[in-house]
């Protein structure tokens, strides 16, 4: 069981975006958007050095600036910032910024690199900071193309990290007070367009965001007020946001709250331990690749027989449900299937337990069917003799399991039917009226 499961309340819902990530087409059906809480998460080249600025620490650094004008403590961070560019000029605004999210102290973390590993279909960034980019050389399972100005976007292919709000050092501007954020929609359409063609398109998930973000506050309510009802739910993954939740759910946000699984301490950073598992979660590391079906190779030496049944039926379970299996997984397995059935042939005159003998049967013949082997002389006649024993046991056919022998039999009406044996055809149709069938075996 991993960490999640039994403990986190919207388990299902996570696991459903791993699903989506890791769609069976190879096409993934998952976009991010980035908020600043994730920058945190970056390394600090030493410690003596400037921190990154949150929301909180942005609006005290901007009214320290404003304190000579009276201004009351309920204006937020972006009437501010408004106040603040009229006053000084939006190139101090700008220095402001940079000073306030020294992003030249900081290297991206593993959690950065982890994070840009996942197939996400695209990812949106709220951030000024370079730190996405700066990952890049680093993951070398996707191949990312950034999206810095709305002119790169019709010449972009996914997945790409899109820079919704400016990037340090000069791709301005840096969206950040009320005025920019007012006028955006309409300077900035094609990244909104982006944003709600994602959110219609796949599942949307928010990471580095509360509640109170300013950018998260903006960016939900343009789309919800463009797509409206229609607007698809949207997931924030977080950490004791619960007390948001209401307002979350107004905007159409499903939480997904890890605070049922990490309790805070002194000694611990809950984040980064969160934000590890989820993307060790949502790796999918146990992920196997259909392609590489059969997962384990059909033994063709053993003579232990059991061994031989768990093989075969592994594969059988872990199926990936194909209705014909591809051509070039059938030429791979054919020969080494063949091998495999002479081998059990070989030592199946050995095994006293019928229960063994039926089952390894009706795994060769569920396992020729798939691959569509014809039966060979030795094979088929084999079968015949297995079941007409059988047949004329009737307390063996009593102890047996009747949905599987009912399989071989059908395998061998089919035989009949290919091979024009009228009298074959209707000796073991009739016998299975001797056998409870399945309705699928039935029909």
């Amino acid at each position: 069981m991993n960490k999640f499961e039994g403990k986190l309340k919207m388990y299902k819902h996570l696991e459903d975006i791993r699903n989506k990530l890791w769609s069976e087409d190879g096409k993934s059906r998952v976009s991010v958007m980035v908020g600043a809480g994730f920058s945190l998460n970056a390394e600090k080249l030493d410690e003596s050095l400037e921190s990154m600025s949150l929301w909180s620490d942005l609006k005290s650094k901007i009214a320290e600036e404003l304190k000579h004008i009276n201004i009351s403590e309920e204006t937020d961070v972006l009437s501010l910032a408004q106040i603040y560019e009229e006053e000084y000029g939006r190139t101090n605004l700008d220095e402001l910024i940079k000073q306030a999210i020294p992003d030249q102290n900081y290297e991206p973390g593993e959690l950065h690199r982890s994070l840009l590993r996942l197939p996400w279909a695209d990812v949106y960034t709220t951030n000024y900071d370079t730190l996405l980019e700066r990952t890049l050389p680093y993951v070398y399972e996707r191949s990312y193309q950034v999206i810095y100005d709305i002119n790169d976007i019709p010449s972009s292919v996914s997945p790409r990290i899109i820079k919704l709000h400016g990037s340090f050092p000069s791709k301005r501007p840096f969206i950040f007070t009320k005025k920019d954020y007012d006028t955006y929609e309409q300077k900035f359409t094609p990244f909104v367009n982006m944003v709600q063609q994602s959110i219609m398109e796949t599942t949307f998930v928010l990471i580095g965001f509360s509640g109170n973000d300013p950018n998260f506050e903006k960016w939900t309510k343009w789309v919800r007020d463009n797509l409206g009802e229609h607007m698809p739910k949207i997931y924030m993954l977080a950490y004791n946001e619960q007390k948001n939740e209401s307002l979350l759910r107004e905007r159409n946000i499903t939480l997904i709250d890890f605070k049922d699984v990490y309790k805070e301490t002194e000694n611990k950073d809950v984040y980064k331990e969160m934000f590890k598992d989820i993307f060790d979660f949502l790796s999918y590391k146990d992920r196997k690749d259909k392609k590489e079906w059969p997962y384990k190779p059909f033994p063709y030496s053993s003579s232990n027989l059991d061994k031989v049944l768990q093989t075969f039926k592994y594969n059988r379970e872990s199926y990936p449900g194909w209705l014909i299996v591809p051509d070039i997984i059938k030429k791979k397995n054919k020969g080494n299937i063949e091998l495999s059935k002479d081998n059990i042939l070989r030592h199946i005159r050995d095994e006293d337990d019928i229960s063994i003998k039926i089952s390894i049967i009706y795994e060769l013949v569920w396992v020729y069917e798939k691959f569509q082997i014809p039966l060979d002389f030795h094979f088929h006649n084999f079968l015949k003799k297995f079941v007409d024993e059988i047949l004329k046991d009737e307390v063996l056919l009593s102890k047996i399991n009747v949905n599987l022998f009912a399989f071989i039999v059908l395998r061998l009406v089919k035989e009949a039917r290919l091979d024009f044996n009228e009298d074959e055809y209707i000796k073991y149709t009739k016998s299975l009226k001797k056998i409870r069938l399945t309705n699928e075996q039935q029909s």
